[in-house]
């Protein structure tokens, strides 16, 4: 019983970014989203720079957390700040609308 307790509590301690909350990443990276959800994530494995569809993935927390993209300005504070909880498994990829001049 104590085990549930505990499972649920975590579950319901989760903070997750919803498709809503949306970042600016620099001046030409506007309504940035993250891909995952917290706490298993899953989001899809392609490398920084790959477009789908009208947007291009700008950072991975696949191989560093969204605070070391933060410090090595790869995310600005503000994708940063709506990042939400971390993954259990699997990443969250940030993902930018391909802006037309």
């Amino acid at each position: 019983m104590r085990v549930q307790t505990v499972i649920a509590s975590v579950f319901l301690g989760v903070g997750i970014a919803t498709a809503a909350e949306t970042c600016d990443n620099s001046y030409s990276e506007k309504d940035c989203n993250w891909e995952g959800t917290a706490p298993f994530c899953g989001a899809s494995d392609h490398p920084v720079g790959y477009t789908d569809n009208g947007w291009t993935l700008v950072a991975t927390t696949k191989y560093e957390d969204h605070l070391a993209l933060e410090l090595t300005g790869k995310i600005s504070l503000e994708c940063y700040e709506i990042y939400g909880s971390g993954c259990v498994t699997g990443w969250k990829n940030l993902w930018c609308p391909r802006m037309s001049f």
